[in-house]
């Protein structure tokens, strides 16, 4: 599918810090897309905006994070209320801030990534991590 006829573009950032673990963040139970459900910080592009802004400012809303982008390690598509949509992701290190959560969210949690899949996951950030798991023919610990 052609990323120009997706209704919606969405961005989220694979964080690592020092210890080389990765931020997941638990929407709040009460959200109206996938309440409850583990992802990356990340959100969706504002007209005007290009894909990296976006992800810094979404990254620096939801965590209270300052970021380096690192690259961008692939996309994974989505439906969500019968649109469609995709989700593009990038590494990143954490430049400066500790985690200050959003009311977007109710907790928080660094793993490795393998235990990443002991999460219930939003569905793009479980689409992805499979993907990247078929593709590079690795477990999940090599992807990033």
């Amino acid at each position: 599918m052609v990323e120009e006829t997706l209704e919606k573009t969405a961005v989220g950032a694979f964080v690592r810090d020092r210890q080389g673990r990765y931020l997941l963040l638990q929407r709040s139970s009460d959200s109206t897309c996938w309440p409850g459900a583990w992802e990356v910080p990340g959100g969706k592009v504002e007209p005007g905006e290009s894909p990296e802004e976006a992800l810094l400012r979404e990254v620096k809303e939801e965590t209270g994070l300052c970021v380096f982008l690192d690259a961008e390690v692939g996309r994974a598509e989505f439906e969500l209320g019968g649109r469609r949509g995709c989700m593009r992701f990038w590494t990143a290190r954490v430049s400066e801030g500790s985690v200050r959560l959003s009311e977007e969210d109710q907790d928080y949690a660094w793993l490795v990534l393998p235990e990443f899949l002991g999460r219930e996951l939003s569905p793009p950030v479980r689409v992805f991590l499979e993907k990247m798991t078929i593709e590079r023919g690795r477990d999940m610990g090599g992807l990033l």
